[in-house]
């Protein structure tokens, strides 16, 4: 009986929400308490990218706390029904998720190909090298033995901790170079629906058959060019 009882409070606390002010309070608790958090990171986090995301993103949050304040106004005078309803949060919504995470991934992505550091976290290198290995050796993965002989400071970068399907993100950087749209971060962005996510994993998976295949070849022939070598001449 308890366990029920929990996700019926869950579920009747949030429906409370929805019908508080139309869902307009919600929305502004949101977008209010967003604007402070990515404020705080840009002031606080020790990371690079992580200021850069907060100081880009905030301002977005702000417009758009400012915004649904403005629609609180309107549905209080009776005012602009479409603009307060569904339709308004839906729009509102779209443009937060653009100024928040669009907008600064497109920076990010820009800037880091221009050659500015600190507008990438650790994770997105080590999905790109995992993509370049895919290619170039058909395993995104490195031994121990190989992580070992890496200096000191890149041992942690040169260890995968993804599954093999991860390495797929970093294909399209190991294959067309340093450019803002083959980042790794605007790969899951093109993923993020699921249309998305299955042209992008067909197309990574047949990429990566051919890298094998291409990489077996080039291994056998290595092998059988050794061998060659290194077979005594027959006496004329």
């Amino acid at each position: 009986m308890r366990v029920a009882a929990v996700p019926r409070a869950v579920r009747g606390c949030r429906d409370r929400l929805e019908r508080s002010a139309g869902g307009l309070a919600t929305d502004a608790a949101l977008y209010g308490c967003s604007t402070l958090f990515a404020v705080g990171i840009g002031v606080v986090s020790a990371l690079p990218p992580h200021r850069i995301w907060g100081l880009t993103a905030a301002p977005g949050y702000l417009i758009a706390t400012v915004v649904v304040l403005a629609q609180l106004a309107a549905r209080r005078r009776g005012r602009a029904p479409r603009l307060t309803g569904r339709p308004g949060r839906a729009g509102l919504t779209l443009f937060a998720v653009a100024a928040t995470t669009g907008l600064p991934l497109l920076w990010q992505s820009s800037r880091r190909a221009a050659g500015l550091p600190g507008h990438a976290q650790e994770e997105v290198r080590v999905v790109e090298h995992a993509g370049q290995r895919l290619l170039e050796t058909g395993t995104p993965y490195l031994s121990r033995a190989e992580i070992a002989a890496l200096p000191v400071a890149d041992q942690l970068s040169g260890y995968m901790p993804y599954q093999p399907g991860m390495a797929l993100f970093g294909l399209p950087r190991a294959l067309a170079g340093t450019v803002w749209w083959n980042d790794a971060r605007v790969a899951f962005a093109v993923a993020a629906g699921r249309p998305g996510t299955a042209l992008a994993y067909l197309a990574g998976t047949l990429v990566a058959a051919l890298a094998a295949v291409w990489c077996g070849l080039t291994v056998t022939r290595r092998l059988t060019a050794s061998a060659s070598a290194d077979r005594p001449a027959r006496p004329g």
